[in-house]
Parts: C-alpha cells; sequence; structure tokens
C-alpha cells in the first residue's frame, strides 16, 4: 500500500499534505467550469498563468484515501488534452460533531479550450 494503515475511521497521519502552490498567487474569482465543476481560480502575476483549485469534501476516511489515491496517480498522469495536475493538498477539518476532510486539487488552466480551438478552425 501506499500509505501506513490507520484505526478504523480515523485518516493516516502520512496522507495529511500541505502544498505551497498558493503561495504568491492572487485570488481571481470563483466559477463553475464545465470540465472541473465548481472551482476557485488563481493568478500568477510573475508568469501569467493561471491557477484552479479544485475542492473536495469527504466525509469518510475511505472516500479521503479513494480520492488521494486518485490524485496521486494523476499527479503522474501527463497528456497535453487533459488539463495539468499540479499539486493537492489534504486538510482533515474538525467541526462540532463531525471531522471532515478536505481534498483541494491544483490544476493549470489552459489558455484555450477544446471549444475555443475547434471555432478557431472553423473561421
Amino acid at each position: 500500500m501506499f500509505y501506513k494503515m490507520a484505526k478504523k475511521g480515523e485518516i493516516s497521519s502520512d496522507l495529511i499534505k500541505a502544498s505551497k502552490i498558493l503561495d504568491g498567487l492572487k485570488l481571481q474569482k470563483k466559477t463553475s467550469d464545465s470540465r472541473l465543476g465548481e472551482i476557485t481560480i488563481y493568478s500568477d502575476p510573475t508568469t501569467n498563468t493561471f491557477i484552479a483549485q479544485k475542492t473536495i469534501t469527504c466525509s469518510s476516511t475511505e472516500e479521503a484515501e479513494s480520492h488521494i489515491k486518485l490524485a496521486q496517480q494523476r499527479l503522474a498522469f501527463n497528456h497535453p488534452y487533459i488539463a495539468r495536475l499540479l499539486d493537492y493538498s489534504v486538510v482533515k477539518q474538525k467541526g462540532l460533531c463531525s471531522t471532515s476532510i478536505v481534498i483541494s486539487l491544483f490544476y493549470e488552466m489552459p489558455k484555450k479550450t477544446l471549444h475555443m480551438e475547434v471555432n478557431e478552425k472553423r473561421q
């Protein structure tokens, strides 16, 4: 397995992961994207690039572990026509009566979409 086993119902401390990808970035907007769903877009003023943050909230450890495993696999996957996952972070949030695990996925925002490219070729 890719992680140490924790007690049943608890997420392993090895899975908690911080990301420094948002350091120095400016919040642009929260929006709904047809490819990623509800996202928050950040911009890097030095490189003029955009990063999309997709947040997944999990109520169970098993659900969180499966999302984390998929994120780890997606980090290794690189294809020119699929949005590239740059990094991810995992935070455990404790509420009054429940604990949730918040996974943030950070994607590179492409400047063009497939829809935009098709329209350009039609012209």
